[in-house]
């Protein structure tokens, strides 16, 4: 997957960064080596052009390399915080990482700030899988809302139904459990009152 220019078009590593996509793209390791030369040398001419960090993080995946990849990820935003590509790619990286489910979390959260959509769903998700029923149904609304042709667009309304279905099981068991701690009260205030 190529990345987009999106930075900097002026900066002096844009000439090296195009070279390295055009070696990137091609299928032969042999090539991405050399489109690891191009990255370096366009990291030498402009260490903040963000495109090239994030083409270096593709390629570091594709060998993967995921730690090496979410280390040039979290460089690329520290630089740039609004690049929501890079934020869903790092959270991404990271949810495939044992342990760092949290970290993932985080970086979803930043994508989200950062006007990411996609952000959103998985955030759902993740608040789904964590019994987190509320949260995970008001992101899928959310991404219903703000996404509605999306990607997840079918996903996100089953998983909305399924949230509240459970909210609404949580719901009656609460009230379950109320009248019986009443009925039960109610029981030991008449005993007193009979004794």
């Amino acid at each position: 997957e190529l990345v987009a220019l999106g930075s900097d078009p002026a900066s002096p590593a844009v000439g090296a960064f195009r070279l390295a996509q055009v070696y990137a793209g091609r299928p032969d390791a042999h090539d991405w080596d050399a489109a690891e030369s191009e990255l370096a040398e366009a990291e030498r001419l402009d260490p903040r052009f963000v495109p090239a960090l994030e083409l270096d993080a593709a390629l570091r995946e594709r060998r993967e390399d995921l730690v090496g990849a979410d280390e040039v990820l979290e460089r690329a935003v520290a630089i740039d915080p609004s690049r929501a590509a890079a934020w869903e790619r790092l959270a991404e990286l990271l949810g495939r990482q044992t342990g760092r489910g949290r970290d993932a979390e985080i970086a979803w959260e930043h994508a989200d700030q950062a006007g990411s959509r996609e952000a959103l769903f998985a955030l759902a998700q993740i608040a789904s899988g964590g019994g987190r029923s509320s949260r995970a149904a008001a992101l899928y609304r959310r991404y219903l809302a703000e996404a509605a042709g999306g990607v997840h667009a079918e996903e996100a309304q089953a998983g909305l139904e399924r949230e509240e279905r459970r909210q609404g099981t949580l719901r009656g068991a609460a009230f379950g459990i109320a009248g019986c701690a009443l009925l039960a009260g109610g029981l030991s205030w008449a005993r007193r009152w009979s004794a």
